[in-house]
């Protein structure tokens, strides 16, 4: 019988066993699911999943959108940033459009393709440190670095330290924990160097004009003016944070999915025109973010259950990536599934907030299959890897990985 004994989204640990046989009861007997101990709405099918994403007339974003900023009550995004800085991760139609617009130079198809070579040889260069037949702990060496100089070219910011980089984006994954609004202040404080370092460069471009990343930002406007330096930061802190964390747990998962099935690591050897499908498949299989969460905006109802105004809907990717009634056998990972592309899974969202990252992210991905199948032959995860202490990631810390050369 399902309880909150058993579904234990606020326990870090529920996530590392096996959340999919849990899942699989709650889409069966309880769809739209009451988790008292958060006191939250959870929903698990695949459609319930698109009708809360699409329909922002009934749920919101503005009142938070991670799981934690229901269970601890501090709104983790918007308390980063002082009143006045509006994030579009935290907006609704039509505002959240317009913010968002801000960023549609920065991904557009020309310039994320634009950046393949450049991605490639990033790839080339930290798979290429691997010696065959040698344990090495991927996460550290492969998974952190490559999303991280991914974005430092992505930003025009090759000079941003990687280390720095990197522990910005933990302690801002931190906020994924169930912390008091005083670890979160502790948190911010730990990102004042983050803080100076973003500053200091909007400042040089307001001084000295350039047409990259940060340049472009600076005279970006909303509402017939410019934006001001605290929402340029902003956005440079959300993509360097969002972009390296998400990718880091996408490269990650296809190493430890291609060590537990070997034999969908053969197809891929031996056939070249599965890397896109493949990409899909382990992003359907192992989602990189948990889920999200909405609020309503009146009284509604999901599959016949009441939701009343003001209370707060979680929706569980992984879950309705995994719904038999869109994807046929959904517990088998199968790098073929996708030949046909619809439907597609829901790892990057839906509608207004689908991810913006997405192609940049899909792009890094398959030329991680193109490099792994060019250059290995077996792939083994040698011990059980260490998981993060995370309500939003869905990770790795450690991972002790063997690879065989050809």
């Amino acid at each position: 019988m399902l309880n909150d004994d058993l579904v234990r989204l606020n326990d870090p640990s529920f996530y590392h066993g096996d959340p999919h046989l849990v899942y699989e009861q709650m889409r069966r007997e309880a769809p739209v699911y009451w988790y008292e101990t958060g006191g939250f709405w959870v929903v698990t099918r695949y459609e319930d999943i698109k009708f809360v994403s699409k329909e922002t007339d009934l749920f919101s974003s503005e009142s938070g959108t991670l799981i934690t900023d229901v269970l601890s009550g501090v709104d983790a995004v918007n308390a980063m940033y002082p009143d006045g800085v509006e994030n579009f991760f935290t907006s609704d139609p039509p505002r959240h459009a317009q913010l968002r617009s801000l960023l549609t130079f920065a991904f557009s198809r020309r310039r994320i393709l634009g950046m393949h070579d450049r991605i490639e040889n990033i790839m080339k260069v930290y798979l290429g440190r691997i010696e065959s037949g040698a344990e090495i702990e991927f996460v550290s060496n492969v998974s952190i670095p490559v999303p991280i100089e991914v974005i430092q070219i992505f930003m025009d910011l090759e000079d941003m330290p990687i280390d720095d980089a990197y522990h910005w984006s933990e302690a801002v994954f931190k906020m994924g924990s169930d912390l008091s609004e005083a670890e979160y202040k502790e948190i911010g404080a730990s990102l004042q160097g983050m803080v100076a370092y973003f500053d200091a460069i909007v400042e040089a471009r307001r001084k000295d004009p350039k047409d990259d990343f940060i340049g472009r930002l600076v005279v970006s406007e909303v509402d017939n003016k410019n934006i001001n330096n605290m929402m340029v930061e902003m956005y440079c802190q959300t993509i360097m944070v969002a972009g390296n964390e998400t990718t880091r747990n996408g490269i990650s998962a296809a190493v430890k999915l291609f060590s537990d099935h070997p034999d969908q690591f053969q197809r891929l050897l031996d056939d070249e025109t599965l890397i896109d499908s493949a990409v899909e498949e382990i992003l359907r299989y192992h989602n990189p973010a948990l889920g999200f969460m909405r609020t309503a905006k009146l009284d509604t109802e999901i599959q016949g259950t009441k939701i009343a105004e003001g209370e707060h809907v979680y929706m569980i990717y992984g879950a309705g990536n995994r719904d038999p009634e869109v994807f046929s056998d959904p517990e088998a990972f199968d790098i073929g599934r996708f030949r046909r592309p619809l439907p597609m899974h829901l790892t990057f969202g839906f509608a207004e907030h689908v991810c913006i990252g997405s192609a940049l992210a899909r792009l890094e991905m398959r030329i991680l299959l193109k490099e792994l199948r060019a250059r290995f032959s077996k792939i083994e995860v040698v011990a059980k890897p260490e998981r993060p202490q995370s309500l939003l990631g869905n990770g790795f810390v450690t991972m002790a990985t063997r690879f065989t050369a050809h």
